[in-house]
């Protein structure tokens, strides 16, 4: 289970905040550039009244000018939806720098930034390059330690820095939900029913737990149990699609394909075009038979994530679309 978005992006604008206070001191010294100094302004004005056009055409100005101009002409593009946009400006502000030595704000800031949006957008190699890096130089941010658990190679990998996270941060679910997951993968049972039974203790009342035993038991291969659990996590948050994704993930292990696509299709109207209920809904389609329906969600999804290789579902639709064709 990723982290939730709101509290992704809290933790996200609490590093923007640090980084602004580095620039405002910059500033206070002459040592900033005067367009970076007035973007800076003016993304403090933008607080209460917003990000406007003189704000947008000052910060990228500002981007040409410095390599905080670039973190903050990033910074900009996010609050716009445009993740990819400010990948690209972070990616600038850190064009020929050895990250693994360079350790400068500026650098921390930038790399911090990209590893974060790396992981939101589900790339997790990228995520995990960025993350270690960051590392290297900031051991103890134990946001970063999360990502680099949750995007390594493999749960051997991530397993030693979750439970850094962990020693950090020892009243995060969170991190006792990946943990309960990198354990259950590689066998560990009990262990991961341990996790599991610590983030219960953590946050008794909070529903959220529903979904992390749904996601462990799924884990062990215990799809009816986690089915269960997963209906209560809906139950708990009616109108959120995560929960309902989940539980349709469960049913098309358990081969109850046409609940699987009615809940991920509920998702879809809770949030448009949420990649992950364009995914699993496909997925039960393809487990249907039905080409013509998996292939125009996996088009929509593509759309949605362009990064997202969906070769091998692509190929079973169309086989599928091939043989009805051949038949009909």
């Amino acid at each position: 289970m990723a982290v939730h978005n709101d509290d992704m992006r809290f933790r996200q604008l609490a590093s923007a905040a640090t980084f602004a206070l580095t620039l405002t001191w910059q500033a206070a010294s002459g040592e900033l550039p005067p367009t970076a100094q007035r973007c800076l302004e003016l993304l403090d004005e933008s607080e209460t009244a917003g990000i406007t056009d003189e704000t947008v055409r000052v910060c990228a100005e500002a981007a040409k000018e410095s390599r905080e101009g670039l973190v903050l002409y990033g910074d900009v593009l996010l609050t716009q939806e445009n993740a990819e946009g400010a990948i690209e400006y972070y990616s600038k502000a850190l064009a020929g720098v050895d990250v693994m030595k360079s350790s400068d704000f500026t650098t921390l800031a930038a790399l911090r930034r990209r590893a974060v949006e790396y992981y939101r957008q589900e790339n997790r190699t990228l995520a995990f390059q960025d993350a270690v890096a960051y590392l290297e130089h900031e051991p103890e941010d134990e946001f970063i330690v999360f990502i680099a658990a949750y995007a390594a190679p493999s749960a051997e990998a991530g397993l030693p820095f979750i439970e850094r996270a962990i020693e950090l941060e020892p009243d995060d679910i969170y991190n006792y939900a990946l943990y309960a997951r990198l354990l259950a993968r590689v066998g560990k049972t009990r262990e991961a029913l341990a996790a599991v039974d610590k983030a219960s203790k953590i946050a008794p009342k909070d529903p959220r737990i529903f979904t992390i035993k749904g996601l462990t038991y799924g884990l062990m291969g215990e799809h009816a149990k986690a089915e269960r659990f997963h209906a209560q996590a809906v139950r708990a948050a009616p109108t959120e699609p995560q929960p309902k994704v989940n539980r349709a993930d469960s049913l098309i292990e358990l081969g109850r394909y046409e609940e699987a696509i009615a809940l991920a299709t509920a998702a879809l109207q809770d949030r448009a075009n949420y990649f992950e209920a364009l995914q699993t809904r496909a997925t039960a389609h393809l487990a249907m038979g039905d080409g013509d329906a998996a292939l125009a969600d996996i088009e929509q999804a593509k759309a949605v994530r362009p990064q997202w290789n969906a070769s091998e579902q692509r190929e079973r639709a169309e086989k599928l679309i091939r043989i009805h064709q051949t038949l009909s």
